[in-house]
């Protein structure tokens, strides 16, 4: 491995173990690689266990301040009562913000809709305007059917 990737890769591996990370895997093979991606794609359908809607904002975050985002999330999820899992490529910056919400129970995506402009006012103020301009999607997803495969239901 290239000796710059491998410097970066143990800085991202430090900012995630910073952030609070348990564990973080780097792929040594082709099959490690491929067993890593697997698990990130099942990622996102596997949260209909947590709530039947999501709303889903992929940030790209400097990898410096992903503990920021981090922490910011936490906070949120504790001040809104809502599970707020994050997943993503950190070694490119790319994390997925899911807050999650069930639309049967009352409040709750008032809540999450409350969260969800929370996060980037306070991602704007704590992090700066270059990093808040690294936003790059915002939606609310819900799922349908036993597939777990997610619709978009804007």
């Amino acid at each position: 491995m290239d000796a710059s990737v491998d410097e970066e890769a143990t800085r991202v591996a430090r900012a995630c173990f910073d952030a609070g990370a348990t564990d973080v895997q780097r792929a040594q093979s082709e099959e490690e690689r491929q067993r890593l991606w697997r698990a990130r794609r099942e990622l996102s359908p596997a949260l209909k266990a947590l709530a039947p809607a999501k709303l889903n904002h992929d940030v790209v975050v400097p990898k410096g301040l992903i503990p920021r985002l981090f922490t910011l999330v936490a906070d949120l999820s504790a001040s809104h009562g809502l599970l707020i899992p994050c997943f993503g490529h950190a070694g490119d910056g790319n994390i997925h913000v899911n807050i999650m919400a069930d639309p049967d129970q009352p409040g709750q995506m008032e809540r999450a809709r409350l969260a969800s402009g929370t996060c980037w006012k306070e991602w704007w103020r704590s992090a700066g305007r270059s990093a808040a301009n690294t936003v790059s999607a915002s939606r609310r997803r819900s799922f349908s059917g036993s597939n777990c495969r997610p619709r978009s239901s804007r």
